[in-house]
């Protein structure tokens, strides 16, 4: 009887250790997508704000020169 015991212990740690081992994983795997997606985030953030600054940079101008809208599209229109 003593035998068996022991080898179900043994059982159970064995589940133990590679149920730890899979947790481990899992979490470092986790660790790993949470990094790359704060990189993604900042990498679209800091897109979104160069794609604003141009526009606004766009907007600025015709702003300043309405004329030179009026005949670029005159142009086109040709």
């Amino acid at each position: 009887m003593q035998e068996s015991c022991s080898g179900d212990f043994e059982s159970v740690v064995m589940v133990a250790q590679t149920f730890w081992y899979s947790v481990s994983q899992v979490s470092l795997a986790l660790t790993v997508m949470q990094r790359r997606l704060v990189c993604l985030i900042f990498a679209l953030r800091n897109t979104l704000e160069r794609c604003w600054n141009a526009l606004q940079g766009i907007v600025d101008e015709v702003h300043k020169n309405p004329e030179s809208v009026e005949s670029a599209s005159q142009v086109r229109s040709i």
